[in-house]
């Protein structure tokens, strides 16, 4: 028995997941967001209270709230062979670091609570830690260097160990659950993102060295040859936007791609 793969999670934001839309966690750090991008985000779903995260919204007096509440929902179950990490307290942050699997930022990243200012300059290696997990189970209170999660937490970083999900319809002013519908199954890749995702990637790899080199000329001639490949598309995979799909896939070639570049400079400094 393990209640994190027991329990069930409440996303906010779709009633439908896709695997031609899965956006692959990746890290882009700056001063103003220092978790990963992508992934599914969810929180424990509770029936007594339904939405932390709008509740954490609200309270804070955050724009989101407003821009979230209209949004669709839904419940994800996790499968029992899900290889999960679970940060629950300061001993779990600990063993991370010990285990050299979190790294230094170099600038001073700031996040406040109810009350005190946090900083903080330590965070997990999400580029480490990604081949070697399904999903991250997080308390924001177990290190200062989570803080800015806000709140309980579960990232899904593969859409393959979704058992099912289910839509809910909440009604968050009165905070009470209007509908829950059928589960469903995440289908797999259609044969038409297939080949769109080889005829993007093989265009896009081949002038992408230049463009890492910042050569203003690639980086024009890149844009042209997707805005050409954006033409050329027909297709109607599960009515998905075309231009959203596109953008989604690209991310996710560029992901791949910085991260076997990593690999391979690890690989030869350690040589």
């Amino acid at each position: 028995m393990n209640k994190f793969l027991d329990s069930e999670y409440l996303h906010n934001g779709t009633n439908e997941i896709y695997k031609e839309m899965w956006k692959k966690p990746h890290v882009s750090f700056d001063k103003h967001f220092i978790k990963p991008v992508g992934g599914l985000w969810t929180i424990p779903y509770k029936d007594y209270d339904l939405n932390d995260w709008m509740s954490f919204l609200k309270y804070n007096d955050s724009d989101f709230y407003d821009i979230s509440i209209g949004k669709d929902n839904i419940i994800v179950k996790l499968k029992d062979t899900t290889k999960l990490l679970v940060i629950e307290d300061k001993n779990d942050f600990k063993n991370l670091k010990d285990s050299g699997l979190t790294k230094r930022i170099d600038f001073d990243y700031e996040t406040y609570n109810v009350f005190r200012k946090i900083i903080i300059n330590e965070i997990l290696d999400y580029n480490k830690l990604l081949p070697f997990y399904d999903a991250i189970y997080i308390n924001p209170n177990s290190d200062d260097s989570l803080s800015n999660f806000s709140v309980y937490t579960m990232l899904i970083l593969n859409p393959d160990i979704i058992d099912y999900y289910t839509p809910i319809e909440i009604d968050y002013y009165n905070e009470k659950v209007i509908s829950i519908g059928e589960k469903k199954m995440i289908k797999d890749l259609c044969d038409e993102y297939k080949k769109l995702n080889e005829e993007v990637k093989k265009s896009f790899l081949k002038k992408i060295d230049d463009y890492q080199k910042d050569d203003i000329n690639t980086l024009f001639e890149i844009k042209k040859e997707l805005q050409n490949i954006y033409s050329k598309l027909n297709f109607n995979i599960y009515n998905i936007n075309k231009l959203a799909l596109l953008k989604i896939m690209i991310l996710n070639i560029m992901s791949d791609y910085t991260e076997n570049k990593r690999l391979i400079k690890n690989k030869f400094t350690r040589n």
